[in-house]
């Protein structure tokens, strides 16, 4: 929401990614074993859009 080109209210914004692994384990024979981790972001936009909280967020988290 805006009111006079200021935001008005928050946003929540939660993203999951699963990240699978490989693991090879040798017990006589080497076979692989997949393992599967969530990588989870979240958080709150409460004085800007959710795009320009997410940019802000990346430039901190991922310095080019």
């Amino acid at each position: 929401m805006e009111r006079q080109g200021e935001v008005v209210g928050g946003f929540m914004m939660n993203r999951f990614w699963p990240l699978p692994f490989n693991i090879f384990v040798n017990n006589s024979y080497i076979y692989p074993v997949t393992i599967i981790a969530l990588l989870g972001y979240g958080d709150y936009a409460l004085t800007s859009y959710p795009e320009k909280k997410n940019r802000k967020n990346c430039r901190i988290i991922v310095p080019i």
